[in-house]
């Protein structure tokens, strides 16, 4: 909201669409987190009147506690939380016991996660994701806090778009709130990749060149192909005076890694020139991020099947 204090606040057209698509609870949730104190909910509310927008005042906000960070209530909402906030817990800490501390050398800011089919990956993926991108400070659990928070994903799907369609619709409208949504920059929409969104495209390319006030992260979900790939690569290509252009880290995951992105010059097995292009076009994305834009760069793969990825060269 533009201004938080005294009488005179605007409401942007943003926040008005945020507050549009509340219910009573997420209201709740907003008014905790946010710690909104009775007088100010008043302001806000007789503000949203116009608009057609009515909540109940919060008169239960629980002095010194926030509500939940938007990764525990993530997991609250899955099937089996305990064993997932477990499992999301220890790949945070691992993250952070062994990422490079300059970035001229980080060879050790890779990692695999191995799950078998049907126990969970995505939602552990996604788990990962919203403690990284997360304001630090934020996350209840002390031990998963870094130094910086993770200002650009790259979510690696399937090469088939039906799934990319999936996992998008799960990241906007299955695990994140509405108030959090209007800050992240998601995308491409579902109706085209990245490759052929001209528009998406243009708006990622704002938000690396720092014009975009809306958006405070970025998640890019695309199809695991080298064209697309290539695009992508140009986008940050063309962005001017990169260095200290993107403030956070920059997140790689690569879900289904054994197919698609191996390197077939290295593994054991007649692959596709497609496939090798994919592993060339990958390599060379992350290089431009680490050396043109100097900020840290993760990937994660994600795998039923690591063999292939334990054994290549």
């Amino acid at each position: 909201m533009t201004d938080n204090s005294g009488d005179n606040f605007r409401l942007s057209r943003e926040d008005i669409e945020m507050f549009r698509e509340m219910n009573q609870v997420e209201w709740d949730e907003f008014v905790q987190y946010h710690q909104l104190p009775h007088d100010y909910q008043r302001k806000l509310l007789t503000s949203l009147a116009v608009y057609q927008v009515n909540f109940t005042i919060n008169n239960n906000i629980r002095p010194g506690k926030r509500g939940k960070d938007i990764l525990e209530r993530f997991i609250d909402l899955q099937p089996n939380p305990d064993f997932l906030r477990e499992e999301v817990y220890n790949a945070r800490k691992f993250m952070l016991s062994r990422q490079s501390q300059t970035i001229g050398d980080q060879r050790q800011n890779y990692g695999l996660v191995v799950g078998r089919i049907q126990s969970g990956k995505t939602a552990h993926m996604i788990g990962l994701t919203l403690s990284c991108i997360e304001k630090q400070n934020l996350l209840q659990n002390e031990q998963i806090r870094g130094t910086k928070r993770t200002s650009v994903v790259i979510l690696l799907s399937s090469l088939i778009d039906d799934i990319r369609k999936q996992t998008l619709e799960r990241l906007v409208h299955r695990s994140l709130p509405p108030n959090r949504i209007k800050s992240i920059l998601i995308g491409p929409p579902e109706e085209k990749d990245f490759a052929t969104n001209t528009k998406f495209k243009r708006m990622f390319a704002k938000f690396l060149e720092k014009k975009d006030d809306k958006h405070d992260t970025a998640i890019i979900v695309v199809k695991k192909n080298h064209h697309v790939l290539s695009h992508l690569e140009n986008v940050f290509d063309q962005i001017t005076n990169p260095r200290n252009k993107i403030d956070g880290d920059v997140l790689i995951i690569d879900d289904e890694c054994d197919y698609g992105t191996q390197d077939g010059n290295n593994a054991d097995q007649n692959q596709s020139t497609n496939e090798t292009s994919t592993n060339h076009n990958l390599r060379s994305l992350i290089h431009a991020i680490r050396t043109k834009f100097r900020t840290r760069c993760w990937y994660i793969g994600y795998t039923a099947t690591p063999y292939c990825n334990v054994l290549m060269s």
